[in-house]
C-alpha cells in the first residue's frame, strides 16, 4: 500500500446548493471556467434536492473516450508500464457504454479505475456588504488512467499544474484532454 503518482480524467464536479445559491450558478461556472479550465461543453448540469452535478457527457464517452484513451495510452506506454491499457480498450469498445462508472462496475483494472483523490476546489467570491466571503467548495469524481511509483511530498510547487498543462498541450485534438488532472492517489 501506499500513496501513487497517478494521472486521471475527471467525470463528475459537484457543488452544494445551498452554497451556490448565495452566489449563483453562472458565477460558479464562470470561476470554474477561469481557474481550473472548466469546459461546459463537455459536462450535462444536473439540479438535485441537496447540489448541483456536472457529468461527463454520454456523447463525449462514446464519440471521443476510447480515441483518447489508446492515444493516451499508446504515448504513456513508452514511460510506464501498461498491463492492462489493451484489455481496458477492447471491453470499452465492445461494451459501447454510455458511463464509465457502469462500466467500471463490472470488472476491475489496474491502470482504470474510479480513483478517491479528494479532488476539490475552493472558490470564493465577494459577499456584498462584508469582508467576508462566500465560500462554494467543487468536488470531483476522478477515474485513474495511469498510476505508478510511491511517492510522498507536503507540496507540489506548481509540479502537478505543470504536468497537467503538458498533458493538455500534447493531447489538444481532444476535448477530453481538458479534464487530465495530476494527483497522489492511496
Amino acid at each position: 500500500m501506499g500513496q501513487y503518482l497517478a494521472i486521471g480524467i475527471a467525470t463528475n464536479f459537484t457543488a452544494s446548493k445551498r452554497e451556490v445559491e448565495a452566489v449563483s450558478i453562472e458565477k460558479v461556472i464562470e470561476k470554474m471556467t477561469a481557474d481550473i479550465g472548466f469546459d461546459t461543453n463537455l459536462y450535462e448540469l444536473e439540479e438535485t434536492e441537496y447540489s448541483w452535478q456536472w457529468n461527463l457527457k454520454s456523447d463525449k464517452i462514446q464519440s471521443e473516450f476510447v480515441p483518447f484513451l489508446e492515444h493516451f495510452y499508446r504515448v504513456m506506454g513508452k514511460f510506464v508500464r501498461l498491463d492492462d491499457a489493451d484489455e481496458v480498450i477492447q471491453k470499452l469498445k465492445s461494451e459501447q457504454s454510455k458511463s464509465l462508472q457502469a462500466f467500471l462496475k463490472k470488472g476491475h483494472f489496474y491502470n482504470f479505475q474510479e480513483s478517491y483523490s479528494n479532488d476539490s476546489y475552493d472558490f470564493f467570491f465577494e459577499k456584498e456588504g462584508s469582508q467576508m466571503k462566500n465560500r462554494v467548495r467543487i468536488t470531483s469524481g476522478v477515474i485513474s488512467l495511469a498510476m505508478t511509483g510511491k511517492i510522498m511530498m507536503e507540496a507540489t510547487g506548481g509540479f502537478f499544474e505543470f504536468f497537467e498543462a503538458m498533458i493538455h498541450q500534447n493531447f489538444s485534438e481532444f476535448d477530453l484532454s481538458k479534464n487530465i488532472r495530476v494527483y497522489i492517489a492511496g
